[in-house]
């Protein structure tokens, strides 16, 4: 019978030493096992109308992008067959569709006066102007539209569409402040998307 007593003992006295280990660990250690909230990304809703999106600013969406020029390279002689713009929360997007691949492009904010492909200057509401250049593009039936529907958006407030020079195209995106961008190309199906936000 004693060997059965000497046994459980040390056996007892480890789950004992267990148990305390267990207990100034928890005291130590956080009071919560939930994540922080700042360690879970969210999303806010965005806003409803253009006139909540002045009231709250661009500072208040949870957007990443440039400011910065930026560029891609595609295919010449590429077809634009369609654009539009959607809002997405707080971000505003315009999506180029091409009946080709995407051709090369350019985005960078104006630095100066803009003209279209026989050199007269474009007048744009502004004050801050987004220059997206299609190099080598042309529309499906050869008619630019004059401009794409922005009423939908929060922060673009007109985007204006020219043949630019050297046979390009360029979508003039008007803004009442310079304001992050992102980009996106896609070849299937074919389409070249910026994100304002």
């Amino acid at each position: 019978m004693q060997p059965v007593k000497s046994m459980r003992r040390p056996t007892l006295r480890f789950a004992l030493a267990v148990l305390s280990l267990a207990a100034l660990a928890t005291a130590c250690g956080s009071s919560s096992s939930a994540p922080e909230s700042s360690a879970v990304p969210t999303t806010a809703p965005g806003p409803t109308t253009a006139t909540t999106a002045g009231a709250s600013g661009l500072a208040d969406c949870p957007f990443s992008g440039t400011l910065e020029a930026s560029q891609g390279t595609g295919v010449p002689n590429a077809v634009v067959s369609a654009g539009k713009t959607t809002r997405d929360g707080c971000i505003d997007n315009m999506a180029v569709g091409f009946a080709t691949l995407p051709p090369s492009w350019t985005v960078a904010y104006a630095s100066g006066p803009i003209t279209d492909a026989s050199g007269h200057p474009v007048t744009v509401p502004g004050p801050a102007t987004l220059v997206v250049t299609f190099l080598d593009a042309t529309f499906s039936d050869n008619k630019t539209p004059p401009t794409i529907p922005a009423d939908s958006l929060d922060y673009v407030n007109d985007i204006t569409v020219v043949s630019g020079p050297n046979e390009s195209l360029q979508f003039l995106i008007s803004l009442d402040e310079r304001a992050q961008y992102t980009t996106s190309v896609s070849r299937v199906p074919s389409n070249f998307t910026l994100a304002i936000g």
